[in-house]
């Protein structure tokens, strides 16, 4: 299954957007390279390991709150969010 913006979720926020890609929820924002890598911000993902359930859309919607927060005082740091994915 391609990815589909969940648009109603992600409407509260204006940095992070909401994905649902396959059976899993994923985050979208312009994020800094991650830690090895060069260049400039650009739109990446966040895997955030939810599973597209109730439930899981609730976590994906505070994820989502705490990389917007980030984002937002600047204190967005990879190491965060690279766990998540490992």
């Amino acid at each position: 299954m391609r990815e589909q913006r969940l648009e109603r979720e992600s409407a509260k926020f204006t940095c992070v957007s909401i994905w649902q890609n396959g059976g899993s929820y994923v985050l979208r924002a312009s994020l800094p390279p991650k830690p090895g890598k060069q260049g400039k911000w650009r739109q990446q993902w966040v895997s955030i390991r939810c599973k597209a359930t109730k439930a899981g859309l609730k976590v994906a919607q505070a994820k989502a709150a705490k990389l917007e927060s980030d984002l937002m005082l600047d204190r967005f740091d990879w190491a965060d969010w690279l766990k998540n994915t490992t």
